[in-house]
């Protein structure tokens, strides 16, 4: 319903737009007087002068085909989405991942590449962004303008070199404390060596649990925006995903004052939203953050400030069927993690304009194995190789993933 509401709006502004040009065009010396006794028009001569009804018509049609076709981006409007839980966490350093608020708040070191998806039909198409490839080609700095990598297999030693981004804020947001406290001030490396240090020596943070032997890397500022991580030579890819892809920044003179970020009305970040309302068991409220740095990268809308959605909002939904009842009624706009017979079912109950089914179902986040003990059997690549012939990808994709998977 609110997809048609939009669309009756959008015909009757132009229907008025079009009624304008036509009076407009059918007058000359046309005064306009604004005050007391409104006068409007010419003489009584010039005001029955009409082009010919075609030459009209085609003006119409120009005009129309200008406002309803057009492909650049507008700004306004909220999204509305479904969670199957509450948030499990606001602080970064409580886990690995992102979440419904962190993803949209916070920042990594480097992420996902937007030009290098699809973009809205224009972007280069080399990845679908649906799982965790962890495609270098595919990736762009965020809060690191640069990464480069230094290998000496001789002395054992690798470094990971972040160039720090200039001109990246900390959120404004009168109504968080962490926010007022960080002052929309610029990120620096003194954040991102804090915050590397904090997820390697705080001994409750995930990445301390789960990777131990990035609890020895050497962290430090090696220039006015360069930070430095010096690791044995194989921990590098493992330092390289658990800091680029696993650690957001955070502003240190906030996180030393109110010793966490658990709470979310101490929420700050340097992301396109800004964490406004939660409530358990209801919704998490976000908006636009008017002090973000990144614009559009391609398209008719590049070099538009992002980002373009003013609202954001997450309904908390744990029911399946409920979930599936509001995205058939409008009442949420997107719907995941659809089990096959509910997305068939989706997809012929519901009206042909409301849904759109993707055909992409299968969208996993691979697991990954480091196969570096020579003491091991998959240490050694032919038994690796045979361990992959032996799997019947094709029936498994075909039984299990009802011929919807990507092989790849």
């Amino acid at each position: 319903m609110r997809m048609k509401r939009k669309i009756v709006w959008v015909v009757v502004g132009c229907l008025m737009a079009l009624s304008l040009a036509a009076v407009s065009c059918g007058q000359k010396d046309v005064e306009v007087t604004i005050g007391p006794g409104v006068e409007v028009g010419g003489g009584e001569e010039e005001q029955e002068e009409q082009k010919p009804a075609e030459q009209e018509q085609g003006e119409q049609e120009v005009e129309e085909e200008e406002v309803v076709d057009s492909d650049q981006p507008r700004y306004g409007g909220t999204i509305v989405l479904p969670a199957n839980s509450n948030v499990t966490w606001f602080d970064p350093g409580d886990w690995v991942g992102g979440g419904m608020t962190l993803d949209l708040t916070m920042q990594r070191l480097w992420d996902g590449d937007w030009s290098k998806g699809n973009a809205g039909g224009y972007g280069t198409g080399e990845s679908d962004f649906r799982s965790s490839y962890d495609v270098r080609d595919h990736k762009m700095g965020f809060i690191a303008e640069n990464v480069e990598f230094v290998v000496d297999d001789a002395n054992d030693v690798g470094k990971i070199i972040y160039t720090i981004r200039q001109g990246v804020h900390w959120a404004i947001n009168e109504d968080s404390a962490g926010a007022r406290i960080a002052n929309g001030r610029e990120v620096t490396a003194d954040d991102v060596v804090f915050s590397l240090m904090r997820v390697t020596r705080r001994t409750d943070s995930m990445i301390y649990r789960a990777n131990p032997a990035l609890r020895t890397a050497i962290i430090e500022k090696t220039g006015d925006w360069e930070v430095t991580v010096t690791v044995p030579v194989s921990r590098v890819l493992e330092a390289a995903k658990r800091f680029g892809d696993s650690t957001f920044p955070l502003p240190q003179d906030v996180v030393e004052e109110l010793g966490d970020l658990r709470n979310w009305q101490n929420a700050v970040g340097t992301g396109p939203y800004i964490l406004k309302d939660y409530v358990a068991d209801g919704s998490a409220r976000l908006v636009r953050n008017d002090n973000y740095w990144l614009k559009n990268p391609v398209g008719p809308g590049q070099g538009d400030q992002l980002p373009y959605i003013d609202e954001v909002r997450w309904l908390i939904i744990p029911d399946v069927s409920t979930r599936l009842a509001a995205v058939r009624t409008g009442k949420i706009d997107a719907i995941f993690d659809v089990a096959f017979d509910d997305a068939k079912q989706l997809a012929s109950t519901a009206p042909p304009e409301l849904i759109q089914i993707s055909q992409d179902f299968a969208a996993v986040s691979p697991m990954y194995i480091v196969t570096n003990n020579p003491e091991l059997p998959f240490y050694d690549v032919r038994v690796r190789r045979a361990m992959m012939m032996s799997i019947d990808f094709a029936t498994i994709e075909e039984s299990l993933y009802d011929n919807s998977g990507n092989l790849l």
